[in-house]
């Protein structure tokens, strides 16, 4: 438990069996495991997407669009956290949402959406809908019964 010497070794071990296998298997399973569940606790934020963006390479190389796709969110996830250019974000959330629509991954798009509606807002592309924000904040006053501050622990399961 927390043993993230263990973890890495493991991810090590996924990723030298990926190599010998010539990536049969669930590739993008274990690059969005690696990149998103291991590495980001471990190693810095740069090598969790260069593994995340090698994940997007082997698996649309491979011709599985999904997992590639989901790969490439991570990484666009990622880059929006940590603080990257956020024109350079934009840019790759724009793409990743046509190249969804191009290979009819439609199972993404409304999790791309908000990084691209975030990234247009900041760079000034789109204006904010003000009665849209509004309708929002009912909302989440209707759900936490409250529109203090929620306490992180309720967040959790």
């Amino acid at each position: 438990q927390n043993d993230m010497t263990a973890a890495l070794r493991y991810a090590d071990l996924a990723q030298s069996m990926l190599k010998k296998s010539g990536g049969e298997g669930a590739v993008g399973i274990i690059y969005i495991l690696i990149g998103v569940c291991i590495l980001p606790w471990s190693k810095s934020s740069t090598t969790s997407l260069k593994v995340l963006r090698g994940g997007h390479h082997s698996c649309m190389e491979m011709g599985n669009s999904e997992e590639g796709m989901v790969c490439w969110l991570g990484t666009v996830a990622g880059s929006f956290w940590d603080g990257y250019r956020i024109d350079k974000v934009q840019q790759s959330a724009s793409d990743l949402l046509d190249q969804c629509q191009l290979y009819k991954v439609t199972t993404h798009i409304h999790v791309i959406h908000p990084y691209c509606h975030a990234t247009n807002l900041l760079l000034g592309i789109t204006e904010l809908d003000w009665d849209q924000v509004k309708a929002f904040g009912d909302t989440v006053e209707s759900i936490t019964g409250s529109s203090d501050p929620v306490d992180e622990k309720e967040l959790l399961y």
